[in-house]
């Protein structure tokens, strides 16, 4: 476990990593090693405190420094690039834009409720949708392999951002239909995911607000990691929103990680417990464990069948 002080101080390498990714720095390297001034120039940045940027990023791993004083990008630095295999470059942005927002953190723990802090305009909403795409794409084989699409000839992805996870499915099973309901700005991203995967003609996006309606005519409506982002009430009203578009025998998979009765100093409960608060203070949400998710389904009218890892 890192001292009381390393853990207190943590937050200087988010902030240090976003600064870099807003300047374009990793996007800089991408040609080969470049030193202080070349960076300056191209990121529009005083060559002093870009060199002590690049020199703080070398301690985390993310860039080397050779002995000319030339920066590159190791390979886990890479990632941070637009372009890369991989790439979180818009996660980086997005959790960045949250630096307010947990300064909120001790008035959501009073009032339960979020205080409103935004992320800067310009880093919403098309940066939210691409970073929610990043955290997809990875885990799109085996949410794909889970799925039972036997009988399935529509799926609906209720919320489904900016395509990833409906253009594996499309891509796997190609007798498959979609449709995905989001707002307008990630549906046209859909939209473009859908299209350079080429499956575009056998999915239709759907910009709306899914706590009003969602579209009807699916056989397999997707909620992923849309609940946790939302109250009880709130999720409660987007099950009752499936619910109402669903016909009879139509099937809801909800795919949220479980939280557990109690967390330990473990890498994945850290995680959960990161997720958690993130959501207290963003959208008011909570991770859930398996019995809180019932109870939910159940108070909107589904069945609950299986849960499948």
């Amino acid at each position: 476990m890192p001292s009381l002080a390393e853990l207190i101080m943590s937050g200087w390498a988010s902030h240090a990593i976003h600064a870099a990714v807003r300047l374009g720095l990793p996007d800089a390297l991408a040609a080969g090693p470049a030193d202080a001034a070349a960076l300056a120039t191209a990121c529009d940045a005083d060559a002093v405190a870009i060199g002590r940027l690049a020199r703080a990023l070398t301690t985390l791993g993310l860039l080397g420094e050779d002995e000319e004083g030339r920066f590159r990008l190791t390979e886990t630095g890479a990632r941070l690039r637009r372009d890369a295999p991989g790439s979180l470059h818009a996660w980086a942005l997005y959790w960045g834009s949250l630096a307010r927002a947990f300064g909120t953190m001790a008035h959501a723990v009073r009032t339960g409720r979020p205080a409103g802090i935004a992320a800067p305009a310009s880093e919403a909403p098309s940066v939210f949708d691409a970073a929610m795409a990043e955290l997809t794409r990875p885990v799109c084989g085996a949410i794909v392999a889970a799925c039972d699409l036997g009988g399935v000839s529509t799926v609906v992805d209720v919320g489904g951002g900016a395509g990833a996870l409906l253009a594996a499915i499309l891509e796997v099973h190609p007798a498959v239909r979609g449709i995905l309901l989001d707002l307008p700005s990630a549906a046209r991203l859909a939209e473009q995911t859908l299209a350079a995967r080429g499956v575009a003609a056998r999915a239709r996006c759907v910009g709306g607000d899914f706590f009003a309606a969602v579209p009807p005519g699916g056989d397999l409506y997707l909620l992923k990691s849309v609940l946790h982002d939302w109250s009880d009430e709130r999720a409660a009203a987007i099950l009752g929103a499936c619910r109402g578009a669903m016909a009879p025998g139509a099937r809801l998979c909800v795919i949220e990680r479980l939280a557990p009765a109690r967390l330990s100093t473990s890498p994945r409960d850290r995680s959960l417990a990161r997720a958690d608060l993130t959501l207290l203070v963003t959208a008011g949400g909570r991770e859930r464990t398996e019995p809180e998710l019932r109870a939910l389904l159940a108070a909107a009218g589904f069945t609950p069948l299986r849960v499948v890892a």
